[in-house]
């Protein structure tokens, strides 16, 4: 209900804003109080949101999380059924042929319904991005995985860290927030503590994709004199290389018949060539091996020494092991059905068949069919003498400088700063800013819901501390036990306070609260003494949120005043005017600065000569051979205020307008003295405006029966 007041009239105006009816927006309790534009751009940060590692809860649930925790990336039980056969790619172990790390698990189960044979896969990783991705959770479900067993549907293994132990969706971190106009949060920018950077941590996994054999052997990178070590194993960082930069996955030199004594001798092999010899880098050092698949290309034929191959050939036979596993056990459930009904036929599903193929194909299976070994090939190219598929993750601590936050209200950001904790604002209470915000970005997006979040945030805070204090107790160190120590007046009390606060802000959550007996009652307050506080407010709230605000200050005493904080000269100063540091719910959005770029699009062969930059030339150095092609927004914008709008126009159509680009080539090649030009490209043969976004705007225009057309400023 809102209260709408003419004159001495009040009347009750019902929330009308059905969480059914407006899709994800409902995830965030205060939309009504936003821009529609900024309420689109909430929803598409959330596709945009990273999964970190240690998420928070919201502490404002809107009661969307809940159902949002069903649909995630999770491995789940697709049908009743009962566990024939769990076979590991690498069973970890003691032995001569254990590996250090398990990267999957097939689980092959037959249907209830209709007595089928299916699998399903639990990996160690998920990943639906070219580079972002999280390890996945294992439920206490998995356990229950054993032969025989019976599984129910929708029973889940592993899933997403995002999904909290409630099954709440968790996409961001709770962030102390102050709004303070400084230089650094000028437009869009955002200040943060380290403390807060590191609250954001995640996974980047990395795949590379490697041939050798016929045309090349691999360099003793990772070993020594005595033990011959081409790759890190599984489970190890690239950190252990001995001899190379970090970040070198693998060397490979080509086949010289005439100089193997030298290009293959013990201490040659240990010493890369960076102009010959071709290499395979990642990211850096710190990627850590969690997959490695080797398969052979099944030809008795090997260039290879035996040396060289020891490591190759301990995966190679790891995977071999793992798919003969797997066919033996089709092998197993066809004698038992021949043993109950007298045929060998197995009512298979078209996954586990195409399972079963690729199995048989990389353990060349003596068939009576096959008369000759099976060619493996990789889309249509035949498969050199051995295929390594590795897998790399990387533990990221947090965004840094140019990466991008956002709120639930389409509040966007770029980190421009990251300071010390002790540098970021401190109010009276202790508490202390992780992130600082320009405040007139709210009035500029109008997206108001933020203050509303805000002020909710501080107030559920303050009366968790005061609750602690209260009951005088550490957070974090509450129990049941220790709360019946205390009187059952004192209790009530300070359970009379949370009432006070749940019947302002939410008439359901406070009635329901108020029928709890007085053990749950010390379960409610040991929860909010060792986590926080949290509110259900959803977005058909009976109450205005107008209301709220007004009641919860007459109600209670809220932490608002000056703070302290660093200036950029380094001095410790105090504000003038009052500011609020209260929780706010960040994501972080996947415009990291992980991206790598140079300033040359053009690859060289060795002795200077423009060659072509292939796919497998991707990876063959520790930078980007390909070029970043145009500048991103704040670029622009510096450029625009520096220098004027003409110039970067000019950069802009030199790389979006492939007619300019032809002709700044043609003017090249044609001139007398390229390196000393007046102009490259002749404005007025061919003018500006005329590149791909203009163009695509032009034709959507056009479509609408009118087109834009370009007046010059005037010069004021």
């Amino acid at each position: 209900m809102a209260r709408i007041i003419k004159g001495d009239i009040t009347m009750q105006s019902v929330n009308e804003l059905a969480p059914e009816l407006i899709s994800l927006s409902a995830l965030n309790s205060f939309s009504a109080h936003n821009s529609s534009s900024r309420a689109q751009m909430f929803l598409s940060h959330i596709s945009q949101s990273l999964v970190t590692t240690d998420p928070d809860n919201k502490r404002i649930l809107s009661g969307l999380e809940k159902e949002l925790g069903k649909y995630t990336f999770n491995i789940k039980m697709p049908d009743d059924g009962t566990i024939l056969s769990i076979i590991e790619r690498y069973p970890q172990g003691v032995g001569e042929g254990s590996l250090n790390l398990n990267p999957e698990t097939i689980v092959i189960y037959e249907r209830e319904s209709d007595m089928r044979l299916d699998y399903i896969s639990i990996p160690y990783y998920c990943s639906q991005s070219q580079y972002f991705g999280f390890e996945y959770k294992k439920n206490p479900a998995i356990d229950k995985l054993a032969i025989g067993a019976n599984i129910a549907k929708d029973t889940i293994f592993a899933d997403s860290p995002s999904v909290s132990e409630e099954g709440l969706y968790r996409y961001g971190k709770n962030l102390n927030t102050a709004f303070m106009s400084l230089p650094s949060v000028a437009e869009d920018g955002f200040i943060i503590s380290e403390s807060a950077q590191k609250k954001f941590k995640f996974k980047i996994f990395e795949t590379r994709v490697v041939e050798l054999g016929s045309r090349n052997f691999p360099l003793n990178l990772y070993g020594d004199e005595e033990n011959y070590k081409i790759f890190p194993d599984l489970g190890e960082t690239l950190d252990t290389i001995k001899n190379g930069p970090e970040g070198l996955l693998m060397m490979l030199r080509e086949h010289g018949h005439d100089l193997s004594p030298a290009t293959m001798s013990v201490k040659d092999t240990m010493s890369p060539d960076y102009i010959f010899d071709k290499g395979i880098y990642v990211g850096d050092g710190s990627g850590k091996i969690i997959d490695i698949k080797v398969i052979g290309n099944n030809s008795n034929v090997r260039n290879l020494p035996v040396e060289m191959t020891e490591q190759l050939e301990k995966y190679r036979k790891a995977y071999k092991t793992f798919n003969e596993t797997i066919i033996d056990t089709e092998d197993r459930l066809k004698y038992e059905r021949k043993r109950k009904y007298g045929d060998t036929k197995l009512n298979l599903s078209p996954k586990l068949h195409s399972l079963l193929v690729n199995s048989r194909a990389i353990i060349n299976t003596k068939h009576s069919n096959h008369k000759q070994p099976l060619n493996l090939l990789y889309r249509q190219n035949p498969v050199d003498e051995y295929r390594v598929e590795f897998t790399i993750e990387y533990l990221k601590d947090g965004p840094s400088i140019g990466g991008k936050l956002s709120n639930m209200h389409g509040g966007k950001g770029v980190i421009c700063k990251i300071c010390k904790d002790e540098d970021m604002p401190i109010d009276g209470n202790g508490n202390r800013a992780d992130i600082i915000v320009d405040p007139t970005s709210i009035i500029s997006r109008v997206n108001i819901g933020t203050l509303y979040e805000h002020f909710i945030g501080g107030v559920s805070r303050d009366i968790a501390a005061a609750i602690r204090n209260s009951l005088n107790v550490v957070k974090g160190k509450a129990n049941v036990e220790l709360l019946y120590n205390l009187s059952t007046e004192h209790v009530d009390k300070t359970y009379s306070n949370l009432l006070t606060y749940y019947k302002i802000v939410n008439t359901k959550q406070w009635e329901k609260y108020s029928a709890l007996n007085y053990e749950e009652r010390l379960e409610v307050l040991v929860d909010i003494v060792n986590d926080d506080l949290y509110t259900y407010l959803p977005v058909n709230n009976d109450k205005s949120n107008v209301d709220i605000v007004q009641e919860l200050t007459a109600a209670f005493k809220t932490t608002y005043g000056p703070v302290t904080y660093k200036d950029t000269a380094g001095n410790m100063v105090t504000t003038i005017n009052n500011i609020r540091i209260a929780p706010l719910y960040f994501m972080l959005l996947d415009k990291t600065t992980d991206g790598w770029g140079s300033v040359s699009s053009a690859r060289l062969q060795h002795f200077g000569i423009l060659s072509p930059l292939t796919k497998s030339e991707k990876f063959a150095s520790p930078y980007r051979n390909t070029a970043t092609r145009c500048c991103s927004e704040t670029e622009t914008r510096i450029y625009v205020g520096y220098t004027g709008p003409r110039s970067i126009a000019e950069i802009m159509d030199r790389s979006n307008n492939p007619v300019t680009q032809r002709n700044i080539a043609w003017n090249i090649m044609n001139s007398e003295n390229s390196v000393s030009m007046d102009c490259v490209v002749d404005r007025s043969y061919i003018s500006l405006g005329n590149s791909k976004p203009p163009q695509l705007i032009k034709h959507v225009t056009s479509c609408s029966g009118f087109v834009p057309t370009y007046e010059p400023e005037e010069e004021q």
